[in-house]
């Protein structure tokens, strides 16, 4: 978090997507869905997360506009060199938001609950935890699958069926354990996401895949933040379910084990393999 102060306010400005809140990252999405320039959206965020500072800036720039009225030359001067430091810190404000448009690398799920409605029914699903700790190996697997089926096709019906894959029902204080037949029960409730909610979700999902790549380099084979972009568009299920296969996993054993304990041992794994590998070479 940077800290942004001015005079006698303060605020907190995040300086990546996993510092962002929930109604943040809603914020985020929304000047990326509806097509608002970068420098706008970063406004947006400026203006909103960083309220108390950029509302004091707005009104000392109102209260020496009005000086102006009854300033003499010499003193219009000054004002002129006030007006251009408030504006110095819009810019500066604005420019705490420039990271939006790097690519992002996230452990957290920052929307971890859903409400949604069909018609006069109400069905509340909880999503993943820190880390995706509460996602199962097959699980996972499956919403990549339908996420890289969206990513190549566009079709929402498969955007519908990933958020199936990793959002459970909840209902009278329980959540539902996964099972693959929740994914064609419940992806109509998913139509019901709005176009903003959609893109946080796709946001979120990005940045956290891209975490799981990064950390697990001996499963993925991705070492490099470059490869993001990349990764975005593979279906790293298939790659997971290659690499189970490869250290003769039983997929309906590790199937409902949790994904990152699992991630881990194909990680130690993969990289044992890699040393004997690097070590034969060198005895060549």
């Amino acid at each position: 978090m940077k800290t942004v102060e001015l005079q006698y306010k303060k605020a907190h400005a995040p300086e990546r997507l996993s510092e962002l809140t929930e109604s943040q990252l809603i914020m985020l999405a929304k000047a990326f869905t509806y097509g608002k320039k970068i420098v706008d959206a970063k406004v947006l965020l400026a203006s909103n997360i960083l309220k108390p500072v950029w509302q004091l800036n707005e009104k000392l720039i109102v209260a020496t506009l009005h000086e102006f009225k009854s300033a003499s030359v010499t003193q219009r001067e000054l004002l002129y060199e006030k007006l251009e430091n408030m504006r110095h810190n819009r810019a500066h404000m604005a420019a705490c938001f420039d990271w939006i448009t790097t690519e992002q690398i996230c452990d957290k799920w920052l929307i971890p609950s859903l409400t949604l409605r069909n018609w006069f029914w109400v069905k509340q699903f909880k999503g993943p935890q820190l880390r995706m700790a509460n996602i199962q190996f097959w699980q996972w697997c499956q919403a990549e699958f339908y996420f890289f089926k969206f990513n190549k096709t566009g079709q929402r019906h498969f955007f519908n069926k990933f958020c199936a894959c990793l959002y459970m029902p909840h209902i009278a204080g329980r959540t539902a354990t996964f099972d693959d037949k929740l994914i064609e029960k419940n992806a109509h409730w998913f139509s019901k996401l709005t176009p903003v909610q959609l893109t946080a979700i796709k946001l979120n999902y990005i940045a956290l895949k891209s975490w799981i790549a990064l950390n697990h380099p001996h499963v993925f084979g991705r070492t490099e933040t470059s490869d993001i972009k990349e990764i975005e568009t593979i279906d790293m299920g298939e790659l997971l379910l290659r690499a189970a296969k490869a250290q003769n996993m039983d997929e309906t054993i590790v199937a409902k084990k949790p994904l990152l304990v699992e991630l881990k041992k194909l990680e130690i794994a993969g990289k044992d393999f890699a040393e004997q590998k690097r070590k034969l070479e060198d005895n060549k």
